[in-house]
């Protein structure tokens, strides 16, 4: 929304890969994040660490602050599929709470809707 700038969420297929989640994870991560003002680089995660459509995937969090100097909170998602990878990103403002608020209100209904459909034979 226009009126929500800093709020997204992001969902790209990046397409067949040979690369492990994780390394996908943080690539994007620093493409996307990396070069804004007080990025935090997170720790990629060991393990999958988030299961969404009941399927493993790869989740860190993250932070970094907006033209305006105000902090804004990331968590990023990946995972690999049937081969292909896919990335999920939400962001939103970290101030007085408002990504716990967007995020019950908005990114978790999308996040438990979200499922990979059988391919056909």
């Amino acid at each position: 929304t226009p009126d929500m700038p800093n709020v997204y969420a992001a969902f790209k297929t990046p397409g067949p890969t040979g690369d492990t989640p994780a390394n996908i994870l943080m690539s994007d991560v620093q493409s996307t994040f990396g070069s804004q003002p007080g990025y935090a680089a997170p720790t990629p995660p060991s393990d999958a660490n988030a299961t969404i459509g009941g399927a493993p995937w790869y989740a860190i969090a993250t932070n970094y602050n907006d033209s305006q100097n105000q902090p804004i909170h990331v968590e990023v998602y990946t995972t690999v599929y049937q081969g292909k990878a896919y990335i999920i990103e939400l962001q939103a403002p970290a101030s007085n709470g408002e990504f716990d608020s967007v995020k019950q209100q908005f990114f978790v209904n999308m996040l438990v809707k979200f499922q990979f459909l059988p391919t056909a034979q």
